[in-house]
């Protein structure tokens, strides 16, 4: 996906695919990476869960993912065809020190019956976020999630990251021996896709990169992290989308400007 995740500390290039098989299987792939350097690709079967003929809802298991630096489970795991992506990620931290992950996916076509989309489309975005204390001293000192990018949760459309969608601000979490949620975190508003590279919107993905730990401070042992986030776009029906317009809800005005000056 071309966004400034690419440009991430960790240098990790985010190749992800969900893809129809002649079978009509679907599978999603999550690529992993880690401060330490270690970067790993986990293919999981997507099944249907239920139908009301026209709404289609796939799930897949979840999946343990045995890092150095601890335990990565990615669960919760859904999609819907409108489209939505939702799936949790939960990251317990054996290494005792700050350590960064980068989880991301994407649902491009042909998989996707919901896409492409033409025109003008609304998108929403969330992640919500969790904290248990695993000092193995048996003294709870609290955590810190930090973001390495902008916000925990970054958005793209096409490949684009969409102003406005990315969420998740930093976290300080209490010392407590009680498990504590933060957000939701929402965000939402308005993407004309004729501006996006295509134009079409013909792919969406979903990254979450975050620091867990107090960063500085030798600790983190055994803490588990959660998040749980969610992406949906719809189309905007006419003549709504040339109210948007007008109003100036629509925020890629400067992209498309800027793929002018790049042709000049």
């Amino acid at each position: 996906m071309k966004s400034r995740l690419g440009s991430w500390v960790f240098g990790a290039t985010i190749a992800v695919s969900l893809i129809a098989s002649q079978v009509h299987a679907l599978s999603i792939t999550f690529n992993i990476s880690d401060s330490l350097g270690e970067s790993k690709a986990v293919s999981l079967g997507l099944q249907q869960i239920s139908s009301n003929g026209t709404d289609i809802l796939y799930g897949a298991s979840d999946a343990t993912i045995q890092l150095a630096a601890g335990t990565l489970i990615i669960n919760n795991i859904s999609f819907n065809p409108d489209p939505v992506l939702t799936f949790g990620v939960n990251f317990t931290n054996t290494f005792g020190v700050p350590v960064g992950i980068v989880v991301a996916t994407s649902v491009p076509p042909p998989a996707v019956p919901g896409l492409p989309i033409a025109g003008v489309v609304q998108f929403n975005s969330s992640i919500s976020g969790s904290f248990t204390d695993g000092n193995p001293s048996g003294i709870p000192d609290g955590g810190t999630v930090t973001p390495i990018a902008a916000t925990i949760a970054q958005f793209d459309i096409n490949g684009v990251v969409i102003p406005g969608a990315d969420a998740g601000p930093a976290i300080a979490y209490a010392a407590s021996t009680n498990a504590q949620t933060s957000g939701p975190f929402s965000t939402s508003g308005f993407v004309d896709c004729a501006l996006l590279p295509g134009g079409v919107c013909s792919s969406m993905s979903t990254a979450i990169g975050f620091i867990a730990g107090n960063v500085g401070v030798f600790d983190g042992a055994n803490d588990n992290y959660g998040f749980s986030t969610r992406f949906q776009i719809d189309p905007v029906p006419e003549p709504a989308s040339l109210v948007l317009f007008g109003s100036g809800l629509v925020g890629l005005i400067g992209l498309a400007a800027a793929r002018r000056r790049g042709r000049a």
